[in-house]
Parts: C-alpha cells; sequence; structure tokens
C-alpha cells in the first residue's frame, strides 16, 4: 500500500492549518516574554503565566480538534439554532450585575462589568457573544431559505376571538420572517453590548450585518438593518445624555477617548506647575501613557533592531501582552515581524474566500465567512489602534494576545473553519470521483489508461 504521508491524511485546508499552528506558536513566544508587569501584580513569576499559557495553548488546539473531527455539519446546526438564547442570558446576566457568590457572578473590570466568574474561571462574555451570533446568523439564513421556520409559523396561524382573526400573521411574510429571526437579535444583541463597551457594540453589530449580507439577506433589507442600529445606538446616546452621565456610563468614556484627548505639551505643562499629585494630572497620564508607550515601541522596533527579549516598554505598558500585542511584536521584532502577522491574516482571507466557494451549503458558507470576517475584522483594528489610527477599543489579536476565554473561543471559530473546509473537500472530491466514474475512470486510475480503456470498449 502507497504510504501517503502525514500531511496527505490531514484533510481540510492546510493553509489554515497552517496559519493557526503560526499563531499559535507566536503567542507562545510573546507572552513569555512579554508579562512581566502581570507577573509582579499576581506576585508570581513568568514561569508561572508560561505554565498556565501552555495549557490553555493545550485545551484550545484541543478544542480546534474536536470541532475538526466532526464529520457533518447537522451539529453545528443544532447549537447555532440555541446560540442566541444563550448570549441573551449570559448579557442579561452581565448586564444585572448577577452575584451568586463565587459560583456565578459578574465581575467589573475599571468600572464596567465585561465578564461572568463561574466558579473563579472568569468568562469574557463579548467573546463569546461575537462567535456564537455569527454562528446563530448562519443559521438563520439556511433556516430562511430553506423554510425551516416551524416555531414561527406557529404564532402566525394563532387565531384569537370568534372571528379567528390572525394578529400576528404579518410574521409570515418576507419582512416579518427576516426580523423575526434576523433583526430583532442582532438589535437586542447591541442594545445589551453597549453598558459594557462602546467599540465592542459597534464592532458586533457590524460584524453581525456583514454576515447577515453574506447569508443572503437581501441588501435593501440590510441598509434598513443598519439605519435601525444607529438609532438603537443614538437612542442610547439620548438615555446617556438624559440621565446626565449616569447611565449608558460608557458612552462618556467614549466620547473622552476621541475628543478629549490629552497631548505631552499638557502633561509636561501640568508638571512645570507642580501639580505631578493631583488626580486630574494622573488621569491624563494614564490616558497618555499607554499609546504613547505603544509609539515609543513601534518607533523603537524599527527594521530589525532589537530582537526577541529587547523590549523595554513592556515594563511600561500594563497590557502590552492583550491590548498592545502587536506593538510587542513590532518593538522586537521590527517590520519584519509585523509584516508577518499581517501576512498571515491576509491568508486567512484569502483561504476563507476559497472554502466558502467550495462550500454546498448556506449554513457552511454563511458560518465560514462570518467568523473569518471577524477574526480578520478584529485583528487589524487591533493593529490600526496599536498604530495610533483610532481610540482605544480593547480589542485583542485574535489567539496571539493572552487570555482565557477570548483565546478559546477564537480556537473554537478556527476548528469550525477547518472543519467546516474538510466537509468541502470531502464534498468536491466525491463530487470528483462520480464524474470520474461517469467518464468510465475508476477511482484512482490514471487518465491515460482510462481514455484507452474507453477506446477499447468503443472499437469493440
Amino acid at each position: 500500500m502507497e504510504n501517503k504521508g502525514f500531511l496527505n491524511m490531514v484533510k481540510g485546508d492546510k493553509v489554515v492549518w497552517i496559519v493557526v499552528l503560526l499563531l499559535i506558536m507566536i503567542s507562545m513566544i510573546t507572552i513569555s516574554g512579554s508579562t512581566s508587569l502581570l507577573a509582579l501584580q499576581n506576585k508570581g513569576t513568568r514561569l508561572d503565566i508560561i505554565g498556565k499559557q501552555v495549557l490553555f495553548t493545550l485545551v484550545g488546539f484541543l478544542a480546534i480538534f474536536l470541532c475538526y473531527i466532526i464529520p457533518k455539519s447537522k451539529p453545528f446546526e443544532i447549537v447555532s439554532r440555541c446560540c442566541f438564547i444563550i448570549s441573551l442570558i449570559l448579557l442579561i446576566a452581565l448586564d444585572a450585575h448577577i452575584d451568586l457568590g463565587r459560583n456565578f457572578r459578574a465581575v467589573e473590570f475599571n468600572g464596567v462589568y465585561r465578564a461572568i466568574s463561574i466558579k473563579g474561571f472568569q468568562v469574557h462574555i463579548f467573546e463569546i457573544v461575537k462567535v456564537a451570533m455569527v454562528m446563530y446568523i448562519a443559521w438563520a439564513s439556511k433556516a430562511i431559505k430553506q423554510d425551516e421556520l416551524k416555531t414561527l409559523r406557529f404564532f402566525s396561524n394563532m387565531q384569537f376571538g370568534k372571528a379567528g382573526k390572525k394578529p400576528f400573521a404579518w410574521l409570515d411574510s418576507e419582512w416579518g420572517i427576516v426580523s423575526y429571526y434576523v433583526f430583532v437579535p442582532i438589535l437586542t444583541i447591541t442594545v445589551l453590548v453597549l453598558p459594557g463597551g462602546n467599540s465592542s457594540a459597534i464592532f458586533i453589530l457590524g460584524v453581525m450585518i456583514i454576515t447577515a449580507f453574506v447569508g443572503g439577506v437581501d441588501s435593501k433589507k440590510i441598509m434598513f438593518l443598519a439605519v435601525a442600529g444607529i438609532l438603537c445606538l443614538a437612542a442610547c446616546f439620548g438615555i446617556y445624555k438624559i440621565s446626565d452621565g449616569k447611565m449608558m456610563t460608557r458612552i462618556g468614556t467614549g466620547i473622552e477617548r476621541v475628543s478629549e484627548k490629552p497631548t505631552v505639551e499638557e502633561i509636561l505643562q501640568m508638571k512645570d506647575k507642580g501639580l505631578e499629585g493631583t488626580t486630574e494630572y494622573k488621569k491624563k497620564m494614564m490616558k497618555v501613557q499607554q499609546p504613547y508607550s505603544a509609539k515609543i515601541a513601534v518607533h523603537e522596533g524599527g527594521l530589525f533592531r532589537k530582537g526577541v527579549g529587547g523590549s523595554t516598554q513592556k515594563y511600561v505598558v500594563p497590557v502590552m501582552y492583550g491590548d498592545f500585542i502587536y506593538c510587542y511584536i513590532l518593538e522586537e521584532t521590527g517590520l519584519f515581524g509585523g509584516i508577518l502577522i499581517i501576512i498571515l491574516y491576509l491568508s486567512l482571507i484569502a483561504r476563507g474566500v476559497k472554502i466558502v466557494q467550495n462550500c454546498h451549503d448556506t449554513f457552511a458558507q454563511t458560518s465560514v465567512a462570518g467568523l473569518i470576517i471577524l477574526i480578520t475584522s478584529q485583528a487589524f483594528m487591533h493593529m490600526a489602534i496599536n498604530l495610533d489610527m483610532g481610540p482605544l477599543t480593547g480589542q485583542t489579536l485574535p489567539v496571539v494576545s493572552h487570555g482565557t476565554s477570548a483565546y478559546l473561543c477564537f480556537c473554537g471559530a478556527f476548528g469550525i473553519i477547518l472543519s467546516m473546509s474538510k466537509m468541502s473537500w470531502e464534498a468536491t472530491s466525491e463530487e470528483e470521483r462520480q464524474a470520474d466514474l461517469a467518464r468510465g475512470r475508476t477511482s484512482g486510475e490514471p487518465l491515460e489508461e482510462a481514455a484507452q480503456e474507453a477506446e477499447v470498449g468503443q472499437n469493440e
């Protein structure tokens, strides 16, 4: 028997495999060197953090593998159908600041609630919601196309009174169906995310709208959804203004980051006036410290200047290992390392387009496209903010930045992409085999021999 080799045994898109493995390797290297301040904060050593990261890397790779080996898309569809309800429950619990003790309670970071602690393990809810809503919209797109909407039809056929009126009959119309399964979930999730962060709400809204468009929702309805999303954000801004900043407080934070960003000159002037010990000076210093230290890291990186282990800004930027990991990569590896990261995510886009083209199912096409859009758009947003091309958002670099639940969620997303690529490859291979058999060639038989046998058969 011919030995096919290990690479030939790996099914699915090999480029995506290479990309995710390289990103995991880069993550291990960068986190091992960028977490000095984190180790001090936790009163431990970097070896402790590296050990935990190795554990999460193994768990993340297990998540990738478990998704990859699923042979059919049906299990993904069943889970995806429940993803909106799961996201809704988690966000309501987060916004309600639920506290059931150590077993289940909302956790506050910098004055906002973004995570839920489950028996001491912190789960960042927004990261789960990103992936979950992409999968839900993929299921909804297929359900709408194939008319698998039994629940909605039950409500639309409900009769009331002696006359048998159907007040919910409009739900059975095209607009009713799209509104019930797509518009309402998207807008609801956006509003529930907003209290925890403006950027996260806008980003998740954008990803969900693009995924719905890829899934086949009409462009006119997409425009309506976009306008409705903007109106929801405007309404939340109105609530912030009416409550004098007591509600929707993150809107005020976003406004400050965009319009009230202090400069180095202001800091130096306050220092000259002897105001270093004041609360106002400390607040302005915190706002300036991270972005300007990130700029220093990029500048000092140059082309190949510092080398691995040579970063100095990792001792200045508190979250260099998370929100500013791209700056750390640029500081230590220079322009070469920065370009390598960009190439990896661009390769993911290119392969994603190819996988979507080969998928034979609306759910598979939409889920792959949505997850690729989610991963790459967050990656390039992270890079742009690290290069001071936008206000701080706290978006991490997928599968590279230090993290726990966020890391695992993106690993799961890569596992789904690889699983779908494997299914599309197998379907395409089966079609090719059937076409070969139809032309008189058995599977694995060389074309020349098949052509000769066909010619002999015709002559006989």
